[in-house]
């Protein structure tokens, strides 16, 4: 190691002189960057949650708008193209859009160990929304505030949000939206 560099009025040594990585090139703020604390921002960025499955999809849409085909689709097509352990999860329901996003069963009892982001997340023009007595209804996704919900909480934790605006009522209309998701969210 450098014997670290003093001057007449014996200042302190230089924190990039005594830093072992420095003598490899690295220049000295760089290296003294290294050894100084996060700051705020950077532990708030360590801090974010990170995707556990690299292939997780959450689709949100009733059945009627093609929520349950294009998850099943979207998993097949992520199966036959090799990718390991593929994952899509279709949530119609509003109050278990959270839930799905996080890849939990229930977002109250679980830990922050226990929560992940997905790759991606889809969202259709149709939720269904329950009472307590579990008497359901259909909401409009993009007029009833709860695309904005989404959009936020996807952009707080930086997954991609790709939106469909018209029902998917054919087979060949999944296939399609299918392929230009995958292709949007860069798994094809």
């Amino acid at each position: 190691m450098i014997e670290p560099k003093k001057d007449e009025l014996m200042r302190a040594p230089d924190v990039a002189d005594l830093d072992p990585y420095n003598q490899r090139g690295k220049p000295k703020h760089e290296a003294a960057k290294e050894l100084l604390e996060d700051s705020k921002e950077e532990k708030v960025a360590k801090e974010r949650l990170k995707p556990k499955q690299p292939y997780r999809i959450v689709v949100l849409g009733s059945r009627l708008s093609g929520g349950l085909d294009l998850g099943s689709t979207i998993y097949d097509y992520l199966l036959s193209a090799g990718a390991k352990d593929p994952s899509t999860r279709s949530a119609r329901d509003v109050d278990a859009a959270e839930s799905a996003f996080f890849g939990v069963v229930d977002l109250d009892t679980s830990t922050k160990d226990e929560l992940s982001v997905p790759t991606g997340v889809v969202l259709l023009p149709e939720m269904r929304q329950y009472s307590p007595s579990r008497e359901g209804m259909t909401i409009p996704s993009y007029e009833s505030g709860f695309a904005d919900m989404i959009r936020k909480l996807c952009e707080e934790n930086d997954v991609p949000l790709f939106e469909i605006h018209e029902m998917l009522q054919t087979p060949e209309a999944v296939t399609e939206k299918t392929e230009e998701i995958l292709k949007e969210f860069n798994l094809i």
